[in-house]
């Protein structure tokens, strides 16, 4: 009987052991993913280690990695989870819950969330404590906007122009021509580097557009071209993005 109770304890010891090898390993791994800005691998890792373990610590850091990479849902609860257990040694935590509630529509407890920072650290005249203040109007303002809503009707256009892919903007010259910036991949290598991309639609019979890519100077190699704008009829200003680590960096240019 002795034999069989040492057995299960060195069975459970090497359970424990295994698991906070591989929190630390996860937790490791996350920060490194945050250091570089990977927000998403950091949030994985992060998402990883807490299914072992929640703790106030680790709960912040997937909040922080998750707001950063946008997903906000993510962020609210694992903001919420910090604010309720561990406040003092993370006050940011309501504000940033209240930003992340902001982003989602949930203006109401946003602002509540804001005046609960505010008013914990009214005293304060740093940037977040104003941003409180500031934002306990806005989230006010954008909760009545919500009760009035503009039912402006909207009707998609068809597959001549929307692909199975991502389409961005478009400048429309009247019925016969058209600028549009899509992701559509118009061969085989496009289909492997998905590069955004201008495109100029020409009318070519009375239902039908033929779609044309614009030369290099403007469909700059590796590069992607998302926004544009025409100053003239003749030249065009647009930002050229190259895309690391899951993050855009984008310059303007303009045609001569």
């Amino acid at each position: 009987m002795k034999k069989y109770f040492i057995i299960l304890y060195l069975i459970f010891v090497y359970i424990n052991s295994s698991s906070s090898q591989n929190i630390r390993q996860f937790i490791r791994n996350g920060n490194k993913s945050y250091e570089v800005e990977n927000y998403e691998a950091a949030e994985y890792y992060y998402s990883k280690a807490i299914q072992l373990g929640e703790t106030s610590p680790l709960a912040w850091k997937l909040a922080e990695a998750a707001r950063m990479n946008r997903d906000y849902n993510i962020a609210q609860k694992w903001y919420q989870y910090v604010a309720e257990t561990d406040i003092i040694k993370f006050p940011l935590a309501t504000f940033w819950l209240a930003t992340v509630q902001k982003s989602i529509g949930s203006y109401q407890k946003a602002q509540l969330n804001y005046r609960k920072y505010f008013m914990s650290n009214i005293k304060a005249k740093d940037y977040f404590t104003e941003k409180s203040r500031h934002e306990i109007t806005s989230c006010e303002n954008a909760l009545f906007l919500t009760f009035n809503p503009v039912e402006t009707p909207f009707k998609r256009m068809d597959t001549t122009f929307n692909s199975k892919y991502s389409e961005f903007q478009i400048a429309d010259f009247g019925d016969s021509l058209k600028y549009i910036s899509s992701l559509r991949p118009l061969n085989i290598t496009d289909s492997i580097t998905f590069f955004s991309k201008l495109l100029l639609f020409k009318k070519s019979d009375a239902t039908n557009y033929s779609k044309e890519l614009l030369d290099t100077n403007i469909n700059i190699p590796n590069k992607n071209i998302s926004s544009y704008t025409f100053v003239t009829n003749n030249k065009i200003i647009f930002s050229a993005c190259d895309r690391r680590k899951g993050k855009f960096y984008c310059q303007l240019y303009q045609s001569e």
